[in-house]
């Protein structure tokens, strides 16, 4: 949406440009849309490298959550300690909640599946799903063969 409209102003800009009528004009017309699929490759791009890498180290998350703990007592709630503390590390606050509840699991203080678990419990389903799959690659393929010796043997 945003890059919709960063695009459409881009257009509206070089429209007016347009009006003076110079002989870079032609060249100015192409320029917006290629300037906006490379701002929305980039943009892409930056999502999908941000998913993928974590941009703060496990030693910054686990003192940022020791922060929280200990600062909760001077604040009036747990999220406004969440808050202003997430504002000096440059995190938003929603995640630095995501580590202190995770925290919490890992420590036993909250009913849930600890991580280690639930990393655990992923890996076995996903061990599971590929098995499931050569199970059905192997079943496809004997039908196949014996489909095939049937033909065979009829000939």
């Amino acid at each position: 949406m945003a890059d919709r409209l960063l695009c459409e102003k881009a257009e509206t800009e070089l429209s007016r440009r347009e009006s003076k009528t110079d002989d870079s004009c032609a060249l100015l017309w192409t320029k917006p849309l290629r300037v906006c699929r490379r701002f929305q490759l980039r943009r892409r791009i930056e999502h999908l490298i941000s998913k993928t890498t974590n941009k703060f180290s496990p030693e910054v998350r686990e003192r940022a959550v020791r922060l929280v703990f200990d600062n909760e007592r001077q604040h009036g709630s747990r999220w406004q300690a969440i808050v202003s503390i997430a504002a000096k590390i440059g995190c938003s606050a929603h995640t630095l909640n995501e580590w202190v509840k995770k925290a919490e699991v890992d420590s036993g203080e909250r009913t849930c599946i600890p991580t280690e678990m639930a990393k655990r419990m992923k890996a076995l389903e996903r061990e599971n799903r590929e098995l499931r799959q050569a199970n059905e690659i192997r079943r496809k393929a004997s039908a196949y063969f014996a489909m095939a010796e049937l033909d065979r043997r009829s000939k």
